[in-house]
């Protein structure tokens, strides 16, 4: 069920507009705790469902428990605040209903997936092991805590499934997408890491 269309009004401090409004294919927001990263992502998100339609993207974080509990709050508040109401417009960790799109390419497991109404996909990918990321087609990557992660696996593992998931997504704005966000790492954390 497509969600109606209504104007919404919410407060995004400025440096949040500028991420949230930047069309870059690579972009990165790094700030303090508390600024609304994870809020500003679950916007991303909005708009990548409605520009990537049954396209599949990579969620990375840290680990599984990172994404559940400190991620996805925010992310599906983002959502709701947007009109988007779970298990009717998306469903997460579930097969999706039977009036949902298909992506292109179709999950065999839902366990760590999230799935809009249109058939777009995000699949939850966590870092504390990496070569289980490798395979599969990618149309755009987000990264919450990026400077925790180590850019040499990064581009190893993550950057060789950046290719689209159907010849029919060519060209869609968003495609092939790397939005990484992060607090500063504290002490020597994040050192030898993205840079």
């Amino acid at each position: 069920m497509k969600p109606a269309k209504k104007k919404r009004k919410f407060y995004l401090n400025p440096i949040a507009q500028l991420y949230y409004g930047c069309q870059s294919g690579v972009k990165a927001l790094i700030a303090g705790r508390g600024f609304g990263k994870s809020f500003v992502n679950g916007l991303d998100l909005f708009d990548d469902i409605k520009r990537l339609p049954r396209a599949k993207t990579m969620f990375l974080g840290i680990t599984y428990t990172q994404i559940y509990t400190n991620i996805l709050l925010p992310v599906t508040s983002a959502l709701e605040t947007m009109g988007y109401i779970r298990d009717i417009h998306y469903v997460i960790g579930k097969k999706p209903p039977k009036g949902f799109a298909t992506p292109y390419q179709k999950p065999e497991r839902y366990e760590n997936v999230f799935t809009a109404w249109n058939g777009y996909t995000m699949v939850f990918a966590s870092f504390d092991r990496p070569q289980l990321m490798r395979g599969g087609s990618n149309d755009g990557v987000k990264s919450d805590e990026s400077l925790l992660i180590n850019k040499d696996v990064y581009d190893e593992v993550v950057i060789p499934t950046l290719r689209p998931s159907s010849i029919r997504l060519q060209g869609k704005p968003k495609m092939l997408h790397q939005h990484f966000t992060s607090s500063m790492p504290y002490g020597d954390k994040g050192s030898g890491y993205s840079s």
